[in-house]
Order: C-alpha cells, then sequence, then structure tokens
C-alpha cells in the first residue's frame, strides 16, 4: 500500500475539521468534490494518523477523555494514542523515504502520555476513515509493560507535552464481556468513532 503524504500543521487540521463539522448539508462537500476515497483535496485534512489502543500489564484498556482546549472530540472519549504521521518525526531509520508508523505510537505515547514505550510492539488491524472528517488512521493496539497505577503515575506527573489535550484516564478490564458492556452502554456515545471502531 503506497500512501503519498505531507505535514498538515495544527491551524490547517483544525481549520478543515471545524469546515466539515459545519456542512450538514454536504453542499461545502459536493462543490468542491470531496469524495470519501480522495483525500487529496485542500479542504481534507489529508493527515494519516494511527489510532492506538494501549493494554496496561495488569490487563486494563486505557481510555483518554479529551479536554475543552482540542480543536476535534472535545469532550469525547478517544482511545489511548491518537497522532498524525509526520514525514520527518517518523521517517523511517532503515528505509529513507518511508514513513515508519510505529514510530508514530513512540512518539504519541511521550507526547501525550508521559511513556516511554517502544512502539514496533503495536499490532495494526485496520485502515479506517472517519467519514464525518474524511480523517484517515491505521487502527490498532500496543500491550505495555506499564500497570495501570504507573500510566496514572505518569500522567499526573505532566510529562506529556500535549498533556492539554486530554483531561483524565479512565480504565476499563480488558476482556471481551468488559469491552462489550461498554460499546453497548451509555458511555459509548461519548467514543469517537474510531475509538469504537477499533474496539
Amino acid at each position: 500500500l503506497r500512501l503519498d503524504a505531507e505535514p498538515v500543521g495544527h491551524m490547517r487540521y483544525a481549520a478543515a475539521a471545524r469546515l466539515l463539522e459545519e456542512d450538514r448539508t454536504g453542499r461545502l462537500r459536493s462543490s468542491f468534490g470531496v469524495e470519501i476515497r480522495n483525500l487529496t483535496h485542500p479542504l481534507v485534512y489529508g493527515c494519516l494518523g494511527v489510532e492506538v489502543a494501549v493494554v496496561t500489564a495488569d490487563g486494563y484498556l486505557l481510555l483518554a477523555h479529551r479536554g475543552s482546549l482540542g480543536s476535534v472530540y472535545r469532550g469525547r472519549i478517544v482511545v489511548s494514542i491518537g497522532e498524525g504521521l509526520h514525514p520527518d518525526l517518523d521517517r523511517s531509520d532503515h528505509e529513507g523515504d518511508l514513513i515508519d508508523p510505529w514510530k508514530a505510537v513512540t512518539r504519541g505515547a511521550l507526547e501525550e502520555l508521559g511513556l516511554d514505550v517502544d512502539g514496533s510492539g503495536t499490532r495494526f488491524l485496520a485502515l479506517g476513515l472517519e467519514t464525518r472528517l474524511m480523517d484517515p488512521d491505521l487502527l490498532g493496539y500496543i500491550q505495555v509493560p506499564h500497570t495501570r497505577k504507573d500510566v496514572q503515575a505518569e500522567f499526573i506527573a505532566a510529562r506529556a507535552r500535549d498533556r492539554w489535550e486530554t483531561r483524565t484516564l479512565s480504565f476499563v478490564e480488558f476482556t471481551p464481556d468488559a469491552i462489550a458492556q461498554l460499546l453497548a452502554g451509555e458511555t459509548a456515545r461519548h467514543l469517537t468513532p474510531p475509538t469504537a471502531m477499533n474496539l
């Protein structure tokens, strides 16, 4: 699978999100030819990301609750690591012109959660597209060598550079029954689309 990418700054990302969120009639999309299988239009993010669920060493799924400062998904519950791939920061160490999504996971864990994690342990399961915001993501999960208490301690220590994006963390037992209850319960309506798909 070959994907061409370019860096998308936060302001462009936020502006595209705002325009697409407010295009309830679809008039903007149709007038600019925005289609689900075409992510090259300037209105569209065109920013491939990783959405990775973190499972702790003691068997808990980590969920992050977004604060009011983020440009998208304010107040929603997101899967643990959400990071846009960057052609420079995530360039492959072995093949110079390729982007390494596993490096993005390593970077995202540190920037968003304050965790030192080897992203190469990530298992990617799907390439998904959130069609309302035209946001493509590699969906997957990683089991980390940190317990729930370790993760909470690192988060409270505020090592994460992007700490402002997340208001609080919650944990759910990583069992089929607990995840099924999460997806079927009242909390499900607060999950972002990639989170529900990932789980």
